[in-house]
């Protein structure tokens, strides 16, 4: 049920926080990332109210490509402005962190110096990923956590699900992906919160 998928991932996001693992939630505003920032809010607040030792530093990550639809763009900066509102009224250890690429690697970046093409519906050559979203949110979540002592202790949680496609379950099981325990990894550790919904 449901509720049983709830009290499962609310209960290792939970143990993950209180097992003293800084959280980094990647964010991209759409179903399953507003569905796994709804879940962390639920086990931040109950450590929270439980007293529990926690980091001070769990953060969100979210990449802004500045190429987003507009609308879209438009909500996830919404939603971001309700979230910081939210963490401010119950005082909450958690940081909105924003990544963007730098000039040289931005869309216009790119196209405007040659060194990349625009995407079109029928393109077979695609805006470089790493540029727009990879690199933006390691520069991001490094200047996040400089000076904060976290080395090896930041787990990332992300909202990737077996059920979206074969191809993302045959990737989640590829790196060992659970959504029970962390699982740590070279730089840290990962938590796959909604893997079997």
């Amino acid at each position: 049920s449901l509720a049983n998928l709830i009290n499962s991932s609310v209960e290792s996001i939970y143990n993950a926080i209180t097992g003293g693992w800084t959280m980094m939630l990647g964010y991209s505003s759409g179903k399953d990332s507003e569905t796994l920032l709804h879940l962390f809010l639920i086990a931040l607040i109950r450590a929270v109210r439980n007293g529990a030792v926690t980091s001070r530093h769990h953060f969100l990550l979210h990449t802004d490509t500045l190429i987003e639809n507009p609308e879209v763009h438009y909500l996830a900066q919404k939603k971001l402005g309700e979230l910081q509102a939210f963490i401010d009224k119950n005082n909450l250890p958690f940081s909105i962190v924003q990544g963007q690429p730098s000039l040289t690697s931005s869309w216009t970046g790119r196209v405007l110096t040659g060194r990349g093409l625009p995407t079109f519906t029928n393109s077979s050559a695609r805006q470089c990923t790493q540029d727009l979203k990879i690199n933006s949110a390691r520069r991001a979540k490094a200047d996040f956590i400089k000076g904060k002592k976290l080395e090896r202790r930041v787990c990332l949680m992300l909202g990737s699900r077996d059920a979206e496609s074969k191809i993302r379950a045959s990737n989640i099981a590829k790196v060992g992906g659970n959504a029970h325990k962390v699982k740590k990894v070279r730089d840290g550790g990962e938590l796959y919160a909604i893997k079997n919904w």
